[in-house]
């Protein structure tokens, strides 16, 4: 199903004792994805102009992604922006959909 693509897997660790803050790292896997939708837009913003690029892809049911987790698709990395939507077909959960946003 799809296109090849690398899932990063977003792993916290112990909270950094000045900020408290979780250390952040990164577990890579690859995974299959479609790609149904691309828009992208110009947002203003006090320090110029921003360009944001989206995209929705669908990956196997059976596969984890969660929200802030990121993909690596054609060279590009997106952060997943919210908990994905699982889609049943006869009560069997058939694919996920994700709604993405591009890292710059």
């Amino acid at each position: 199903m799809g296109e090849t693509a690398t899932l990063h897997t977003r792993v916290l660790g112990g909270r950094n004792p000045v900020t408290q803050h979780p250390a952040v790292t990164w577990t890579d896997s690859t995974i299959k994805i479609m790609v149904d939708d691309t828009q992208t837009r110009e947002i203003t913003t006090a320090a110029g102009r921003v360009t944001e690029k989206t995209l929705r892809g669908f990956v196997g049911g059976t596969i984890t992604v969660n929200h802030l987790d990121r993909i690596t698709y054609q060279g590009e990395t997106y952060e997943v922006t919210s908990t994905p939507t699982i889609e049943y077909l006869l009560g069997t959960p058939t694919f996920k959909k994700l709604e993405m946003v591009m890292m710059t």
